[in-house]
């Protein structure tokens, strides 16, 4: 009994992560069609095509960032992510990886960054 056990837990691991359908990391449904695994990728700008292998790679290929979903590898990145009430929740892409996606404190720190930039380019630039 423990030996089948030891054999289902093995084959799961090994097999677990292997979805022919699955979307890459930090992809919504909304954008599925045009990331089709194993097939090349074209930006979402159609600035280049890359093999699909490079998509979520960590090197940023696409000026729009588009190739990165699931990494923070480009600067003007945007992660989607779902948060504790399973929400749809886009977030820069420095958020990847930080284990709070989406969460209150995570939406505030986000929040007031925006209001000290634009508190800051209302003092520099209209005065």
């Amino acid at each position: 009994m423990l030996t089948s056990f030891c054999l289902f837990c093995a084959l799961f691991f090994i097999f677990g992560d292997i979805h022919g359908d699955e979307l890459p990391k930090g992809v919504p449904l909304s954008r599925s069609s045009f990331y089709k695994v194993g097939q090349s990728f074209t930006c979402l700008d159609g600035s280049s095509a890359i093999p699909w292998w490079q998509v979520n790679d960590d090197y940023c290929d696409c000026r729009d960032g588009s190739d990165e979903p699931g990494t923070s590898a480009c600067l003007n990145g945007r992660f989607f992510c779902r948060d504790m009430q399973y929400r749809p929740v886009y977030l820069p892409s420095a958020y990847v990886n930080d284990s709070i996606c989406g969460k209150l404190f995570t939406r505030i720190v986000i929040l007031l960054r925006d209001l000290l930039v634009l508190r800051f380019l209302r003092c520099h630039f209209v005065n």
